[in-house]
């Protein structure tokens, strides 16, 4: 480990000067394995900089900028980054857990399996960063930007997801054990392999998310699941989805037994004596930010109108109700 004491401010003197003279002058900074913990490097003029396997535990690196630098397993655990630009840089097998990046820019970075453990990086934008194998166990993501992220095989788990946005996001074998995807808008460009995952939450009693403009009025999912031509990662596979939902439809329609149906009838509609109970069709819509079944069915049943002298109607459900009425005496007359 190399130890800079003094010698970092004329590196970063150096640094700002070769950016600014377009490399005419000064000289690239090379902080690679350099033992910068607690630094303080807010506001650092950094892009380009060399600094893999550099210790930053502790750092302050708020609105620093270190767009394309090379991070490669650097150490940044417990280190403030909020406002940080990492825009293309590369920070694959780097340690950000138990950071603090609230609004840290992301984008198009390497971040394959980095540790973002615990770290606190709400409002932070990762569109199409590359994350793959990248662990978020209990990070806060709240309102982060993921779209056209590449997550897959990425860890999720416990992560908060208040209004983050996963469009077109690469989330096949992500894990998203005790996520919280409240209000998340998950427009998600969604494979074949993901489904089954995406239903096991559901099932869980995870809080599912709202998809995109679809809010929960029984509005068929289907119709947010468009196909996005610029997407490279992902080959959607339309058939293979339809062929996941319906049967999912089939697997919550044969737990469903008629004398429920009919017991829904009696209570919630006063309908006694149903005659033919019909299944129509089942979609996938979401009620009250979970996923759900609905199902239609086509339900007959025999009803008499009783129409008196006066000309008011009433119903009648079962003939016992017209012999009755009839025993009262000329209180109304046959149709």
């Amino acid at each position: 480990m190399i130890y800079l004491g003094k010698d970092l401010e004329k590196i970063l003197w150096d640094h700002s000067l070769w950016i600014l003279s377009k490399r005419m002058k000064g000289k690239l900074a090379d902080l690679r394995g350099c033992d910068l913990d607690g630094a303080n490097l807010e506001m650092a003029n950094l892009p380009f900089a060399e600094l893999p396997s550099a210790s930053l535990v502790g750092s302050y690196l708020t609105g620093a900028n270190l767009r394309h630098a090379n991070l490669l397993q650097v150490k940044l655990s417990g280190a403030r980054v909020e406002g940080a630009d990492f825009e293309g840089a590369n920070l694959s097998g780097g340690d950000l857990s138990f950071s603090k990046g609230i609004g840290a820019n992301f984008s198009d970075a390497n971040l394959q399996y980095g540790n973002f453990v615990g770290a606190n990086l709400a409002e932070a934008n990762f569109k199409r960063a590359d994350l793959q194998g990248a662990n978020f166990k209990n990070a806060d993501l709240s309102f982060a930007e993921m779209k056209g992220a590449n997550l897959k095989d990425a860890n999720l788990e416990g992560a908060r997801l208040k209004e983050a946005n996963f469009e077109n996001a690469d989330l096949r074998g992500t894990g998203f054990e005790n996520t919280n995807f409240k209000m998340a808008d998950t427009k998600f460009a969604i494979s074949s392999d993901q489904i089954s995952d995406v239903f096991t939450l559901a099932d869980t009693g995870n809080t599912f998310p709202n998809f995109k403009n679809s809010p929960s009025n029984g509005r068929n999912i289907n119709s947010t699941a468009k196909e996005d031509s610029s997407m490279d990662s992902i080959s959607i596979d339309h058939g293979m989805m339809e062929e996941a939902y319906r049967g999912m439809i089939e697997k919550v329609k044969s737990n469903i037994h008629y004398d429920q149906v009919k017991t829904i009838c009696r209570d919630r509609h006063g309908i006694e004596e149903v005659t033919e109970i019909d299944f129509e069709r089942g979609d996938l819509v979401t009620h009250k930010e979970q996923i759900a079944v609905k199902l239609d069915f086509k339900i007959s049943y025999r009803l008499s109108l009783l129409i008196d002298r006066s000309g008011n109607c009433t119903i009648a459900n079962s003939d016992d109700n017209l012999e009755t009425a009839a025993q009262d005496g000329p209180a109304h007359e046959d149709l």
